[in-house]
């Protein structure tokens, strides 16, 4: 009776051990071996998050994050988005701001009050005042822009001003898009009713 006494209470000291060692290896493995798996065109939620949008919860803090097709890394956050009642594929924003970071250096940093998503054609439309910052000097501002998450694009088709190296312009449209195939670097433009006032630099 002794002898089962000492194994068992050898096998439960040993197990005291042995057990948690073994998790704790399990864990490093999981840690170790674990890779993000989001790619272009795929909103890195997690379940639980989900499914609060999917019960029409308010989610806190989001943060997307990805590659556009051209190249672009492509950063949007905001305080809180909400889901449309009546469109599932539909996604409210407050406070929005992201960047798009073009290769070759460029960036597009860009602010908003208010923002729209739609997850069936990837694309943002920002509005409540937006306001572009470009790594190149320019400062852009719209009542409101359409964005999209799977290529480099932010479109105005209403009034824009801008302040940038060669002085202040007004256009009534304004594109920034990154390269199409076989081309390099981006483009950002201003069309329809452009005046600008040059400014020398002294």
């Amino acid at each position: 009776m002794a002898g089962r006494d000492n194994t068992y209470s050898r096998f439960v000291y040993w197990s005291k051990i042995l057990l948690p060692m073994l998790a704790l290896g399990l864990l490093a493995t999981l840690f170790l071996f674990s890779e993000d798996r989001t790619g272009p065109g795929e909103l890195p939620f997690s379940e639980v998050e989900l499914e609060e949008l999917a019960r029409g919860e308010r989610m806190g803090a989001p943060r997307y994050a990805g590659l556009t097709e051209d190249g672009a890394a492509l950063e949007v956050r905001a305080q809180s988005i909400a889901p449309d009642a009546d469109d599932p594929g539909k996604v409210s924003a407050s406070d929005v701001a992201g960047r798009y970071a073009v290769q070759g250096g460029v960036r597009f940093e860009f602010t908003a009050a208010t923002g729209t998503l739609r997850t069936s054609t990837e694309s943002l439309a920002l509005d409540g005042g937006v306001r572009i910052d470009t790594s190149t000097g320019y400062r852009i501002t719209a009542d409101s822009m359409a964005a999209r998450l799977d290529q480099t694009r932010m479109e105005a088709t209403g009034n824009v001003a801008a302040d940038g190296p060669p002085g202040r312009l007004t256009a009534g449209r304004m594109l920034v898009a990154g390269p199409g195939p076989g081309q390099g670097g981006y483009v950002l433009v201003f069309k329809d009713g452009v005046k600008l006032v040059y400014e020398p630099k002294d």
